[in-house]
Order: C-alpha cells, then structure tokens, then sequence
C-alpha cells in the first residue's frame, strides 16, 4: 500500500457488469498508475471509447465482466473474459494497487472460473508479464501453466 492509501474493506461486492457501470469502469481504467497500466492496459487503444463497446459487447453476451465494486459504486477491480467466440477466449484481471496483497484478486478470478467452468470453457488465455511475479504466483495456485513467451512491449516479457 502507498502512503495516505487505505486497505480494502470487506465492504466490496463481486458484481456483473455491463453498460450501466461504462462511467464507473472508466474512471477505474483512468485511476491506475503508470507501473500498473504497464502490466494491465487492455483498454489501451481507444480508451473510453473502447471500454464503452467492450461493455455493449458483453451486454450482447460476447464477452463477460465482473468488476470489485465499492459500497459507494467504485469499481476497484475488473475481472473478464472477451471474445467467447474465440479457441480460446482471453481472460484478464486488474486491481487498483490499493487492493494488492489482500486477496482480492484470487476472490475475484475465483468468481471469473467458476463462471468458466459452468459453460465449460475448456481452455482460456491469460498473459502476465514476467515481472509481475505476485499475479504469476496467484495464476500459478490456480492452474494456470505457463505455454510460452509473448512479447508485451518488448519481446519475450510476457
């Protein structure tokens, strides 16, 4: 946790979300720092634009979003699969760094796969950058297996 940055209360839900939450999950994606936008920037072509339509896909039952929301409707986390229509979907999941270390990010991906394994969804996609060791050990103690390099931002970093 940084300075002046409170801990994660247990006063956040898992919740669905969909085109309603568009302003919510924008200013989620608008609040993470550099280091996390780094590691975690799904949104990173068209910004608002496209976390809009990412949110009308999933209304659309293309893809699927869980975000960790606060009591007062902030949303401190997002979990979601995107392009169902695809061998093998993307999975993807980002905390803001306030809630790192707290479990709820394993809390969050349990809800995610647990949605996987009801349709089923045999295999899905993940991408973690090496560096990011924390979400490796939690992809780890979930089953998640490593099946080769991909290149983030440089080659071989992910």
């Amino acid at each position: 946790m940084r300075d002046g940055e409170a801990a994660m209360t247990d006063a956040v839900t898992i919740l669905p979300l969909g085109t309603p939450d568009a302003d919510a999950l924008v200013a989620f994606y608008a609040s993470l720092s550099p280091e996390t936008h780094r590691v975690f920037g799904p949104f990173r072509r068209g910004g608002e634009a496209e976390i809009r339509a990412f949110l009308a896909d999933t209304d659309a039952t293309l893809q699927i979003s869980w975000g960790l929301v606060a009591a007062d409707g902030t949303i401190e986390g997002h979990a979601f699969f995107r392009h169902l229509d695809r061998d093998p979907p993307e999975f993807g999941i980002g905390l803001r760094e306030r809630c790192h270390g707290q479990g709820w990010g394993r809390k969050l991906m349990v809800t995610a796969l647990a949605w996987a394994d009801a349709r089923p969804l045999p295999v899905v996609m993940l991408t973690v950058f090496k560096c990011n060791g924390g979400a490796r050990g939690l992809y780890t103690s979930l089953g998640f297996v490593a099946l080769r390099d991909h290149t983030g931002h440089q080659p071989g970093d992910a």
